[in-house]
């Protein structure tokens, strides 16, 4: 079907209906509009298009010839604009700032890679369909600080009191895998990579407004429990890039720096390990972080994120907690069955305290998404 447009100029054109809220450029005085229709009713009449000789035919005015000829190349010039903007292919985690503008127009309950997803089309049509394969994902429907609070008590759902209790057992595997030889030692791989894959989809779950724990299901061994392990462990790494560079100089120069020097300096690449664990989390790699993102994300929101940080310390107290005086001062006293509990308790608090920790990274990019210097939607 078609529509009638009037441009400025007064030149009248017969367009497709797919055009309507799309950018046209008249080629009559070259003026760039929005396309809509002169009345609510659509000719139902086609466009005759370029070679089309019986179309062009039904033309019974020179004006309806100027109107066909007109239509046939903004028809061209729309095909040429959708297939351009359909082989958009961003490359770098940050988009530029009036990218990030039509980003920002679009619906909150779209979460996608920052890096591999292409930008969607800013037209009417697109606007009014619901994105079905994603529509499962909701905006923050309490605030920040009550969510960081239930993320402790996260196991009173039963869902994830039993994912809890299957992470546990999990974990508890790496008591008798070390003592396995080889077959041990792949199995040791293949545990911690799915913890490891695990806690990063909990940030993404979470960033993308689900409460819930996930499920994984392993498809590919590879893809799923080893390189999900290498992006985990590998977020520390990244962070100490600075320190392992200033020691690499303080070496090359013949220098000898102080400790706490590079104590401090390690703690302060730390205190970004967040960040960087949530660009990774959603953008599935290292590409795009730089120094600026990584800083400008921390202080997008800089109270909520010592309040991450707070979290982040709880659970590593937790996760310490069984290697402590307590712990075995308890374990001596009830003997080898009470032993046996509070080591299937020290597994328990170490997986609780990975799902604390992720779940409140992911709360930051949830909540705050709109302050950052980069998009993930």
């Amino acid at each position: 079907m078609t529509i009638r447009y009037t441009c400025q100029c007064g030149v009248r054109f017969r367009l497709p209906d797919t055009t309507i809220g799309r950018k046209a450029r008249c080629p009559a005085c070259n003026t760039v509009s929005i396309v809509t229709p002169d009345q609510p009713g659509r000719d139902k009449a086609s466009i005759p298009l370029q070679g089309d000789e019986a179309s062009a035919k039904q033309c019974q005015t020179p004006f309806d010839a100027e109107e066909s000829t007109i239509g046939r190349w903004l028809e061209e010039f729309g095909k040429h604009e959708s297939d351009a903007s359909s082989q958009t292919n961003p490359t770098t985690l940050i988009p530029s700032r009036q990218s990030r503008q039509s980003h920002r127009n679009e619906p909150d309950d779209i979460l996608a890679a920052p890096v591999r997803r292409p930008h969607r089309s800013a037209t009417a049509e697109d606007a009014s369909q619901p994105d079905e394969d994603r529509d499962w994902i909701t905006g923050p429907e309490q605030p920040f600080w009550k969510d960081w609070a239930e993320s402790f008590v996260f196991f009173t759902d039963a869902n994830n009191f039993l994912t809890l209790f299957f992470l546990t057992l999990i974990n508890m595997t790496n008591t008798l895998l070390p003592h396995g030889g080889i077959l041990g030692l792949l199995g040791s791989v293949l545990v911690n990579g799915y913890l490891c894959a695990v806690a990063m989809a909990i940030v993404v779950e979470t960033a993308s407004g689900e409460n819930e724990l996930p499920n994984l299901w392993i498809d590919d061994i590879l893809d799923d429990l080893v390189m999900p392990m290498f992006r985990c462990l590998g977020t520390w790494a990244f962070c100490l890039i600075p320190v392992g560079l200033v020691q690499l100089l303080a070496w090359y120069n013949g220098l000898e720096l102080p400790h706490t020097a590079f104590i401090a300096l390690a703690a302060a690449c730390a205190f970004f390990w967040p960040v960087v664990v949530l660009c990774v989390a959603i953008g599935g790699g290292f590409q795009g972080l730089w120094p600026h993102t990584i800083i400008r994300t921390a202080w997008a929101a800089p109270l909520p994120y010592l309040a991450v940080w707070g979290a982040l310390l709880v659970a590593a107290g937790v996760t310490f907690l069984p290697d402590t005086d307590l712990f075995a001062s308890l374990g001596s006293r009830w003997g080898v069955r009470g032993m046996i509990l509070l080591r299937m308790a020290g597994y328990a608090m170490s997986v609780y305290a990975m799902i604390v920790a992720m779940r409140v990274i992911g709360l930051f990019y949830r909540h705050y998404k709109k302050r950052f210097p980069w998009v993930a939607e």
